[in-house]
């Protein structure tokens, strides 16, 4: 654009210099509706979700980067394999019932039901909740249920209740996709998603953070960058656990 202005004004015997263009540009942010639109809008449909991702953890009682292979068959599993320096260190499988993962660096695996994974965290955790979480997917808000939608400096906050936990969305006024939701359940658990490297015409966002405070006013974080998707590309999961590997308690 400003070469093709420069070659405008060469072009008219530096014209340009002796005329004063002024443009009035009048830029209207979203109305509520369109906020409420952004939201409900915001998911990914697949029935497989396959992604390469950096990955990054932190927890009081365990940390790990590094690369990840990320699969989804919905509804059903997820698995992740995370690498660093090209090594497999841990190996995640996650279904409806449980929770298993390998280390191959000391040779141990897990195996919890999501009930246990709650109780350890101190949060309320299921399948469903992990699926919507990793691939990126949000609870929509029912037009028909109980929300509000209030304005917060160049912001909209939506904050909507199922009955269960309450659900808080945060849609700019210039911008069509979120850039962060909260999930917190009546008990007082709470967790955080912030959204960022957003595609405008997909609204699929690239970057997401998340943030889980835990008690003694620790907290847990993730951090997952998307590199690479395929949607609706099945791929083989294959999870075993040896046999000489420990079982950790």
């Amino acid at each position: 654009m400003r070469a093709w202005i420069l070659w405008f004004c060469i072009s008219s015997l530096f014209a340009c210099k002796s005329r004063k263009i002024v443009v009035d540009t009048v830029v209207k942010k979203m109305s509520k509706e369109a906020a409420f639109k952004v939201a409900e809008n915001h998911n990914t449909d697949f029935d497989w979700y396959v992604a390469k991702a950096k990955i990054n953890f932190q927890s009081p009682y365990y940390s790990e980067s590094g690369s990840a292979f990320l699969r989804i068959r919905k509804d059903s599993v997820i698995w992740m394999v995370l690498k660093k320096y090209s090594i497999e260190g841990l190996r995640v499988q996650l279904d409806r019932d449980s929770v298993k993962a390998i280390n191959r660096l000391d040779k141990t695996y897990i195996s919890m039901s999501w009930q246990d994974v709650s109780d350890f965290y101190g949060i309320d955790l299921d399948y469903d909740i992990a699926e919507n979480l990793i691939s990126g997917n949000i609870e929509i808000p029912d037009s028909t249920g109980t929300y509000d939608i209030i304005e917060e400096g160049d912001f909209y906050k939506l904050i909507y209740s199922d009955g269960f936990y309450h659900y808080t969305y945060l849609v700019p006024f210039l911008m069509n996709h979120l850039t962060a939701y909260t999930i917190e359940s009546m008990e007082g658990g709470e967790m955080s998603i912030a959204y960022a490297d957003c595609d405008k015409n997909t609204d699929f966002c690239y970057l997401r953070a998340y943030n889980v405070p835990l008690q003694n006013e620790q907290e847990m974080r993730l951090r997952i960058e998307i590199k690479d998707l395929e949607i609706d590309v099945p791929k083989k999961i294959k999870f075993d656990i040896p046999s000489r590997y420990t079982k950790l308690n």
